[in-house]
C-alpha cells in the first residue's frame, strides 16, 4: 500500500511538472476519465439510495453468472456471499462514511482543478496555487480523519492480558493467540464477507490477544509469528497446534481436523515450545489447560479465554536424557508423540545415545536481555543446557569465554553440552551480518 501511494506520487509528479511546461490537449483519454468519474459518482448515489430494490435486482442478476463459473456450489450460497458483499461495499461507500466521502470528493476536487487548467479556464499560476493548496489539505484532511477513526486508539484494551498473572516474565514464558477471530461469531454471522463492525470486532480481540506482530503493545513473548526469519521447519508444529496466525491458514487445513482436536492432541508440543500461556477466541475444555481469567475486549464486549498450561518447559533447562539423531530421523521429531520433558532430541551425528544429566543442577540468570543469554549453570556431571530460542544463524555460544558448539534440540531450539561443575554460558546473536555488533557499538544493544 506504501508503495503504492509513493509510485502514485511520483506519477503525479511528474504530471504536474509537464503541466507547468506546457498544456497537453483534452483527448480522447480525458473524455474516458471523465465518463469513469461520472459513472463513479452516480454509481455511489445509486447503491446508497436504492435500498433493498437494488441489491436484489444486483445480486439477482449476478448470481446466475456465478452459478455459470462455479457451478459445484449452490444457487443459495451465491446468494448469501453476494448478498453479504453486496452488504458490505454499500456500508463502505455510503454518503454518510467519512473515511470514504472525503478522499472521494478531493478526487473530484482535484479533477475539476485539471479540467480548468487544460481548458484554460484558469492560469499556469492559478493552477499551481491551487494544486499546492490541494494537496496540502488532502494530506491534512486524511490525516486528521485516520487520525480519530483508527482502531489502535479505540480499541486499545486498559488492561493487558499478563496484567492478570502475579508473576509472568517474558524471558520465561510465552503465549500461544489461539482462534481469536472467533470471540465474535456469537455477535457477528458474516460467513463470507466481514462487515466493517465484523472487523472491528477482530481488531479488537486481536489486541486483547496478542496476535503476531501486536506483542509490542504489552511486551508478550508468543510462539506463534513473532520469530524473526522463521524457518520452514516451524511450519508443520504450528499447523498441529492449531494455529492461523504464524502460517499460512491452508496448512492446519490439510491435516483435516478441527483447530480445538489438534490442539488437543498436541499439547506436548506446545510445552515443548515454551507456551504456558493460551489466550483463545473459543471455550476450550482440554485436559492439561487451566482457565485463569475470562477477558473482555472494550467494545462489542467479545469474550477471551486466558488459559494455563502448567507444563510448559520453560526458557531453558537441563535435559533429563537425550536421544542423539542422525541423519533422516533428525526431521521426524516433531512428527511424532514424545514427552519432551523426560527426553531432549538433539541432533549430533558424532554422539551416542545416552543418559543427559540424571540429578539436574542449577540455573541461574545473570543477564536475560534481547539476543543475549547469560547464565551461570551448576551440575555434578555433564549434562546438556537447552535454550528455547530458534536455531537461528548468528546465534553464538561460549562456557566460561571459550566458544562451543550448538546443536540443534528438538528440532527447533538450541543446546550446548556443559560440563561439571560450576560455569558461565553465554549465549549471544551476533547476527546474519554483522548487524548486532554495529547495534552494540552505536550503543543501542548493550555489550
Amino acid at each position: 500500500m506504501f508503495l503504492g501511494v509513493f509510485l502514485m506520487s511520483l506519477l503525479a509528479g511528474f504530471g504536474f511538472d509537464r503541466l507547468s511546461r506546457e498544456r497537453i490537449r483534452l483527448g480522447i483519454w480525458s473524455k474516458v476519465a471523465a465518463v469513469f468519474l461520472c459513472v463513479s459518482l452516480v454509481s455511489v448515489f445509486l447503491v446508497y439510495f436504492g435500498g433493498s430494490p437494488l441489491k436484489d435486482f444486483a445480486v439477482g442478476s449476478a448470481v446466475p453468472a456465478a452459478s455459470r463459473f462455479m457451478p459445484e456450489k449452490s444457487q443459495d450460497y451465491y446468494q448469501e456471499i453476494l448478498g453479504e458483499a453486496y452488504d458490505v461495499f454499500r456500508a463502505t461507500v455510503s454518503l454518510g462514511n467519512i473515511n470514504f466521502m472525503v478522499p472521494f470528493l478531493l478526487i473530484y476536487v482535484a479533477a475539476f482543478l485539471l479540467y480548468l487548467y487544460l481548458s484554460s479556464a484558469i492560469e499556469s499560476r492559478a493552477f499551481r496555487r491551487t494544486g499546492f493548496i490541494l494537496s496540502i489539505a488532502t494530506f491534512i484532511s486524511i490525516f486528521l480523519i485516520q487520525g480519530k477513526t483508527s482502531v489502535a486508539w479505540d480499541f486499545i484494551p486498559p488492561h493487558s492480558p499478563v496484567s492478570y498473572l502475579e508473576d509472568y516474565n517474558s524471558s520465561e514464558w510465552r503465549f500461544f493467540p489461539f482462534l481469536l477471530y472467533r470471540a465474535r461469531s456469537e455477535q457477528f454471522q458474516s460467513h463470507f464477507v466481514l462487515s466493517p463492525k465484523a472487523v472491528e470486532a477482530d481488531a479488537g480481540a486481536a489486541l486483547l490477544g496478542g496476535l503476531p506482530n501486536l506483542n509490542a503493545l504489552y511486551g508478550i513473548s508468543s510462539i506463534d509469528g513473532y520469530e524473526p526469519f522463521m524457518a520452514s521447519r516451524w511450519i508443520m508444529p504450528l499447523a498441529k497446534l492449531g494455529s492461523i496466525y504464524g502460517i499460512q491458514a491452508e496448512e492446519t487445513h490439510k491435516l483435516g481436523k478441527e483447530p480445538e482436536a489438534l490442539l488437543a492432541e498436541n499439547l506436548n508440543l506446545l510445552s515443548m515450545m515454551n507456551a504456558r500461556y493460551v489466550i483463545s477466541g473459543v471455550s476450550l475444555a482440554i485436559q492439561g489447560l487451566e482457565l485463569k481469567k475470562t477477558l473482555f475486549t472494550p467494545q462489542y464486549k467479545l469474550k477471551l479465554y486466558l488459559y494455563e498450561n502448567k507444563n510448559a518447559l520453560p526458557r531453558f533447562y537441563w535435559a533429563r536424557s537425550v536421544v542423539f539423531l542422525k541423519g533422516p530421523d533428525a526431521g521426524a521429531v516433531l512428527n511424532s508423540v514424545n514427552d519432551f520433558e523426560q527426553s531432549t532430541f538433539i541432533e549430533c551425528s558424532d554422539c551416542f545415545n545416552g543418559k543427559g544429566s540424571l540429578r539436574p543442577g542449577s540455573i541461574s540468570s545473570l543477564t536475560i536481555e534481547n539476543g543475549r543469554y547469560h547464565l551461570e549453570t551448576k551440575n555434578d556431571s555433564t549434562g546438556w543446557l537447552v535454550l528455547s530460542e530458534s536455531n537461528l544463524p548468528g546465534w553464538k555460544a561460549d562456557i566460561d569465554g571459550a566458544g562451543v558448539p550448538i546443536f540443534r534440540a528438538n528440532e527447533l531450539y538450541m543446546a550446548v553440552e556443559v560440563p561439571s561443575g560450576v560455569h558461565s554460558v553465554d549465549f549471544h546473536y551476533e547476527g546474519i551480518r554483522g548487524e548486532a555488533k554495529l547495534f552494540r557499538q552505536l550503543g543501542i544493544i548493550k555489550p
